[in-house]
């Protein structure tokens, strides 16, 4: 057994209808409900858990065997060999109501009642799009604001390092040109010394003699 999902207009549902009708048939839905989904009969005896949408392996896997998504295959609207099963995307701004079928083959088993309207939504051009951050949301604001300061104290901690950089090396270059400088001074004062006590000498020796 399997569970198909029809769609129809809220203006057109009724109790009795002909099923296995198409997308392109019925014009969305605007004349007769169609089917848009079948899928096998879910595992109720062990419903997922919260904690497996925290998983990222397990998502993709919890979301298809549980969630049924309405209007979530919009190529095949305009493909002309979809003519059997298509899930194409509903119109804007437009009240429609569901039904759930129980079916085993050709047979009708069960059947839930048609859902409350639910009306799809007018998506707006992106033209037409208001980015001006006065329309965004206060937690948007924050967070472009925190994300800026943190640029800025970055761009500053840039700047400092190279800086510090700069100067280290020319505080380091000058040390060891002052170091070679007073080690050169030492060593000729040094000799300039010995020369001189010798120089003494010499004379005095010569004054000595008679």
């Amino acid at each position: 057994m399997k569970v198909d999902v029809y769609v129809v207009v809220s203006s057109v549902a009724s109790s009795s209808f002909t099923p296995g009708k198409t997308y392109r048939e019925t014009k969305v839905g605007e004349t007769e409900p169609y089917q848009a989904v079948s899928f096998s009969i879910p595992n109720c005896s062990s419903p997922p858990k919260f904690t497996d949408l925290l998983i990222l392996s397990k998502v993709d896997k919890t979301l298809n065997d549980y969630l049924v998504r309405i209007g979530s295959h919009p190529t095949c609207a305009g493909d002309p060999g979809a003519t059997v099963l298509c899930n194409g995307p509903l119109a804007m701004g437009t009240a429609y109501r569901f039904k759930f079928l129980l079916v085993d083959g050709t047979t009708t088993k069960a059947e839930t009642a048609w859902s409350e309207p639910i009306v799809t939504r007018n998506a707006q051009h992106q033209e037409d799009l208001d980015d001006w951050i006065g329309k965004r949301s206060g937690a948007m604001v924050v967070i472009t604001s925190v994300l800026s300061s943190f640029t800025f104290i970055l761009i500053c901690l840039l700047i400092a390092v190279g800086v510090y950089d700069l100067v280290y090396r020319a505080t380091g270059s000058q040390d060891v040109t002052t170091g070679r400088t007073q080690t050169f001074e030492s060593s000729h004062l040094t000799v300039n010394q010995h020369v001189s006590v010798g120089d003494a000498g010499d004379r005095y020796s010569s004054n000595a003699q008679p």
